[in-house]
């Protein structure tokens, strides 16, 4: 069996029974990402950033100066540190530098805009330790890629300093999910529907609230000035159209973005780093690219 394949496989026989809680639906992520394996040489410990509940995770030789903030997915409804705990342990192996995986508070019981309020102090506390903007990745899959340009876009509004780069993995930027490879792909994505994903959509926002907002849909936004972006989206998932929207949009708006589109991958693929090698080459990909714009900034920042 293929590795992917095997991913597929492993996501059809944990799902959640159908009349299953929100609240057991989180409890059960949460006991089954708990017990996967992580990169080795990897330590996590619980932190508070500023009021803010976040886990931390570096290795041994960290180059404390650099950071990456990590915001999870789960549709603002699910997710937590530990349930992205892979995805952050790479990070922090491959870079070398602490990765913070930002514990924001989710909907329904708190809606818009308390998941980006948490991002935004954050971040804001990182700068209060010492750090630049500028030495600060900003990464985020799934939802957690769309409140990465949220953030970025509300640093830019309250003229903060920006990111060196966003690093987005399978980033849900529509939260109207207007685009047609919904359709294109209904039933060859295992994890991603229309009906699904507006139906966290409108928890996180609200009944009356706009599902084409800007700041919640930021791939309708003006992104003129953001912080150079890698869009990493599977080829059999339901969200590319997502992906695709914010690559044109970025283009349009004068920014610096890359577009990589991994065949047969589905979404968030990068959190199956114990099963497919594509999730470590992924995020080996993200690490460069990060890497990358640190050293340009570092070298503006010299002249």
């Amino acid at each position: 069996m293929s590795e992917i394949l095997a991913v597929r496989e492993y996501i059809k026989e944990t799902a959640p029974p159908a009349k299953a809680t929100r609240e057991e639906i989180r409890q059960l992520r949460e006991a089954l990402t708990s017990r996967r394996p992580i990169a080795e040489g990897v330590n996590f410990a619980r932190i508070d950033m500023g009021g803010v509940a976040a886990e931390r995770l570096t290795v041994a030789d960290a180059d404390t100066s650099r950071a990456i903030v990590h915001l999870h997915g789960g549709g603002y409804e699910f997710g937590s540190p530990t349930t992205h705990r892979s995805i952050g342990a790479y990070l922090a192996a491959e870079a070398k530098v602490p990765v913070y995986m930002v514990d924001y508070r989710l909907a329904p019981e708190h809606p818009c805009p308390a998941a980006l309020d948490d991002a935004l102090v954050a971040f804001d506390w990182l700068e209060d330790e010492g750090l630049t903007a500028s030495a600060i990745a900003v990464s985020g899959d799934s939802a957690g890629g769309g409140l990465a340009l949220s953030l970025s876009l509300t640093r830019a509004e309250r003229k903060q300093s920006l990111p060196a780069s966003l690093l987005l993995q399978s980033p849900w930027t529509d939260l109207s999910c207007s685009f047609d490879t919904y359709d294109m792909l209904d039933g060859v994505d295992p994890t991603a529907t229309r009906e699904r994903l507006l139906g966290m959509a409108k928890l996180y926002v609200g009944e009356d609230g706009d599902l084409r907002a800007p700041m919640v849909s930021p791939c309708f936004a003006d992104l003129t000035g953001m912080p150079p972006m890698l869009i990493q989206v599977g080829g059999s998932e339901a969200m590319m159209g997502d992906s695709i929207a914010l690559y044109g949009q970025a283009k349009r708006h004068g920014a610096q973005v890359d577009l990589e589109v991994w065949p047969e991958m589905i979404h968030v693929w990068h959190q199956y780093t114990d099963m497919l090698d594509d999730a470590r080459r992924a995020l080996s990909r993200a690490v460069q690219y990060a890497q990358q714009h640190w050293t340009v900034a570092a070298r503006a920042a010299a002249e």
